[in-house]
């Protein structure tokens, strides 16, 4: 009897919906992500709409400039042209408002991608534990004691299956990166054979913990870095293909096909 029976693990059809759900997480997240990076493309629409703002009476520039009216100028002659100073501080905005955007969509972006790739690469270690149990028993804290009343009751494989359950669940608090490393020194990487080395969404782990830190900076560093659109669309494009290269790892170790109607079927179909 295998690993893989004496587990109980998920038979290869079952592992083929597992492997097909987490492609149609892939694919959502790509989407999403990749329409909020169309943001700079109506940049200059969202200045006109904040300058049109800032000019209007509902803007809180007026009521500051009025606050300021008791200021004397330095050249009695030449007062304060308050409608020039607004149309001035309102274009000033503006532009600000469109770049703070994309910075923001941008840093939204890697998080967002980042939480797919985290996700993906926690299940497709799970599935890889689960599709074979033997080559993961090495993570495990071989010098915990065990009882030999839980020994007897379910055996030394229904004691190393508990203690992996337990394993899986930890799997969570270790980085992306520290995961990443765990899931290929198991299952050998599968890249994707049409995308060069020269090109920016190539897995490389070096790559993975770059954009690591750069996730641990724009969450819990002091205000955003510099996350423009160019960042957001190279990291973005990154992390979905790492998460891929995640899955395709999995399929290829254990030749695992796709249930494409299984997949299509998770697509909320039209009416």
């Amino acid at each position: 009897m295998n690993s893989q029976q004496q587990s109980g693990a998920p038979d290869i059809a079952h592992a083929s919906r597992r492997c097909s759900e987490l492609i149609h997480r892939v694919s959502i997240s790509q989407s999403i992500v990749s329409s909020a990076l169309e943001v700079p493309r109506v940049s200059s629409a969202l200045e006109d709409v904040a300058r049109d703002y800032h000019l209007s009476d509902e803007s809180g520039i007026r009521a500051l400039l009025k606050e300021y009216s008791i200021i004397v100028p330095v050249d009695p002659g030449k007062p304060l042209d308050s409608e020039k100073v607004i149309s001035m501080m309102a274009e000033g905005l503006a532009k600000q408002t469109a770049v703070n955007a994309e910075i923001v969509v941008s840093a939204a972006a890697v998080i967002l991608s980042h939480s797919t790739a985290d996700d993906i690469f926690t299940e497709a270690c799970k599935l890889a534990i689960d599709l074979d149990n033997d080559k993961w028993i090495s993570r495990l804290d071989l010098d915990s004691k065990v009882s030999l009343r839980l020994l007897k009751d379910k055996g030394a494989t229904g004691v190393f299956s508990e203690e992996l359950k337990r394993y899986k669940v930890r799997l969570a608090g270790k980085s992306l990166p520290n995961r990443a490393k765990i899931l290929f020194e198991r299952v050998p990487i599968a890249l994707h054979p049409d995308i060069p080395s020269a090109d920016l969404r190539h897995f490389k782990m070096s790559t993975l913990s770059e954009v690591d830190d750069l996730r641990k900076e724009i969450v819990h560093g002091n205000g955003l870095p510099g996350t423009d659109p160019a960042s957001g669309v190279k990291y973005a494009g990154f992390l979905h293909e790492a998460a891929n290269t995640a899955i395709r790892s999995v399929m290829t170790a254990y030749r695992i096909p796709m249930d494409v109607n299984y997949w299509r079927s998770l697509f909320p179909s039209e009416k």
